[in-house]
């Protein structure tokens, strides 16, 4: 089945396989061979204003903290 959550899964595995980040990976390994000068893969680092931000549980008794992010 399809989720999001896998796409960013496999982002951090080609990142820590690679030992660096996910988007200069991308650049690197394809868009820049590939003569891709206008492509790339927004990740940011820091949460953009107006954006959603992920939650998960933090306790048992239905507590929430934010969601650590994966890069």
């Amino acid at each position: 089945a399809y989720s999001n959550s896998n796409y960013q899964i496999l982002a951090e595995l080609v990142a820590r396989q690679n030992r660096t980040t996910f988007p200069n990976h991308m650049q690197v390994s394809f868009f820049a061979p590939l003569g891709m000068r206008r492509t790339w893969v927004d990740a940011p680092l820091e949460q953009r204003p107006g954006t959603a931000r992920a939650y998960v549980p933090a306790s048992a008794e239905g507590e929430w903290r934010e969601a650590p992010r994966l890069s």
